[in-house]
């Protein structure tokens, strides 16, 4: 069986690889088309550009592909990265785009080392996966901030973790004006150390607010906000069939139709009344374990509520289970501790070829998903994402049995 399982699960590495090294000859740096668009709007700023002139794209001499004409300019989180990239801009893009990449690997190799010597495993190997882990050579490919981010999740938690939660609320704050979801991360931090994590947090969210408002100005976010339900419209409406949250899971099912895909069942106009109903189901189905497993182990915790995140969150893309390393090398290493790792073990089997292939999905051209018609990406890896919040929560509820004191 384990023979089965490496072989998947080597050839899902070689095939991604093999992907992976033909676009980046064929294309380089070209392919990288999320760090583009940080990289060309600092620009055109730095050479007297309005941030509020939609037609930008159209005017960097940058031929895009079409979809970035109509959301790029209300993409929400620019200005926070403006600071950074006007900076780069002032460099040949080739350049720049090597030492974005280049300063995200850096970050992850440092924090791995601490990461590894707080859970007592191998610095090596903990490396080693990550630098196997698709979800980071997916980030890293497409230029994300979701690199950095996710480099910036396991900094929080493990600046909680060694008991400076100041530290660590100031950087979740950052990090939730990024990516508003990421705000579920901060319950077990709220939880044990309450005022110090809170006032971090909001010195945190203000510092953020106040970086953004310098580099775009009042006017800048009055117009990200005005438009900011025109962005989650054109958004979904694009990515539907990537889209690994509930909504794009549940639109595999029952959803509307798309240029590319289908529903396998019925088509519904709209899912978000299905997915609101799930989506309260599994929060308090979160809640209720999460409150009865006051010790329940800190990585774990925090997989889950970060797994609930992804699910809730209007979209989620297969490159966000790099959000889910800490925790789930974390989960890895205690299936192993584990006397009785019986049903975990065979859990952690069942997920690796799923989080094993997220670079796959990136690499397959357009044109072959039309032929399937249906929304492969949304259904794998938001059953991924599934499978992850169950295998979490179970621990946790093992956890709160365990807690339990017997009745005299």
């Amino acid at each position: 069986m384990q023979i089965l399982w490496k072989s998947i699960i080597l050839g899902l590495l070689l095939g991604q690889g093999i992907v992976f090294l033909y676009n980046s000859t064929q294309y380089f740096p070209y392919y990288s088309v999320d760090f583009a668009q940080y990289y060309f709007l600092a620009q055109w700023l730095r050479l007297g550009g309005e941030f509020t002139d939609t037609s930008w794209p159209w005017k960097v001499g940058v031929h895009w592909p079409e979809w970035v004409y109509q959301i790029t300019p209300f993409l929400p989180y620019q200005p926070l990265l403006i600071p950074i990239m006007r900076l780069l801009s002032g460099i040949p893009y080739t350049y720049a785009y090597l030492l974005w990449s280049g300063g995200a690997l850096l970050i992850w190799w440092l924090l791995l080392g601490r990461f590894a010597r707080k859970l007592r495993l191998s610095a090596f190997c903990v490396r080693a996966f990550l630098f196997l882990f698709p979800s980071l050579w997916f980030g890293l490919y497409w230029g994300n901030a979701d690199v950095y981010l996710a480099a910036g999740v396991l900094a929080a938690i493990l600046l909680a973790y060694e008991g400076r939660a100041t530290g660590s609320g100031l950087l979740w704050g950052w990090l939730i004006a990024f990516k508003p979801f990421l705000l579920f991360g901060t319950l077990p931090g709220l939880r044990r150390w309450g005022r110090t994590f809170l006032a971090g947090l909001i010195g945190g969210g203000l510092s953020a607010f106040l970086v953004a408002w310098r580099a775009v100005g009042i006017q800048g976010l009055v117009f990200l906000l005005d438009h900011l339900l025109e962005y989650t419209q054109i958004t979904a409406r694009w990515f539907l069939d990537g889209n690994a949250s509930l909504t794009g899971w549940i639109s595999f099912w029952i959803g509307p139709e798309t240029r590319l895909s289908r529903p396998l069942l019925v088509y519904a106009e709209s899912v978000q009344p299905y997915s609101s109903i799930l989506g309260l189901a599994l929060l308090l189905a979160t809640l209720w374990v999460w409150l009865k497993a006051p010790s329940a182990p800190p990585w774990v915790e925090e997989g889950l509520w970060l797994t609930l995140a992804m699910l809730l969150a209007p979209f989620a893309w297969s490159q966000y289970l790099l959000y889910l390393f800490g925790p789930m090398v974390a989960f890895h290493a205690f299936v192993h501790q584990d006397k009785n790792p019986w049903p975990y073990r065979y859990a952690w089997y069942l997920l690796l070829p799923s989080l094993l292939s997220g670079f796959l999905w990136g690499g397959i051209d357009p044109d072959v998903l039309a032929r399937l018609k249906l929304r492969v990406i949304s259904l794998w890896a938001g059953t991924t994402y599934l499978a992850l919040w169950l295998t979490f929560w179970m621990v946790l509820y093992r956890a709160s049995i365990q807690t339990r004191k017997p009745r005299l």
